[in-house]
C-alpha cells in the first residue's frame, strides 16, 4: 500500500484491481484486515476520494479475505465500491474498463513480479 500511495505514477481516484488468484500462502488475520481498511479509508478521506476496486477472486480462502475486507470497507466507508470478481474480464466491466484494457497492465506486472524475484 505504502508502495502504490507514494509512487509518482499515483493519481487519486483511480480504480484499483488487485488479483488474488496467485496466492498461495496467507498469513492474514482479522485484525490485519481491519488495519488495512481502516489505514485505506483515512488515505481516500483525506484526498477527498472514493474507492472503487475490484478485487480478482482465487482460491476460497482469498475469496473470504475479500469479503471480509469488502464487508469492513463499506461499513466503515459507505460510498466505496468494492466488488469481487471471478476474472480480469469482470474486473473490467465492473470498473467500467473498455475491453481488452487490462492485457497490457497484466502482462507488465507479471514481468515485473518475474524480474523482483529474480
Amino acid at each position: 500500500m505504502i508502495q502504490t500511495y507514494t509512487s509518482c505514477t499515483y493519481r487519486p481516484g483511480m480504480v484499483e484491481i488487485d488479483d488474488l488468484r496467485e496466492i498461495s500462502k496467507l498469513d492474514l488475520r482479522f485484525a490485519g484486515v481491519l488495519h488495512i481498511t481502516r489505514s485505506l479509508v483515512r488515505h481516500h478521506k483525506a484526498q477527498g476520494t472514493q474507492p472503487k476496486v475490484a478485487l480478482i477472486r482465487g482460491s476460497d480462502v482469498t475469496y473470504g479475505v475479500a469479503r471480509m475486507f469488502q464487508n469492513l470497507m463499506t461499513t466503515e466507508m459507505p460510498e466505496a465500491e468494492i466488488d469481487i470478481v471471478r476474472s480480469e474480464e469482470d474486473a473490467q466491466a465492473t470498473l467500467g474498463l473498455r475491453k481488452g484494457a487490462l492485457g497490457s497492465l497484466t502482462q507488465a506486472a507479471k514481468a515485473h513480479r518475474r524480474s523482483a524475484h529474480r
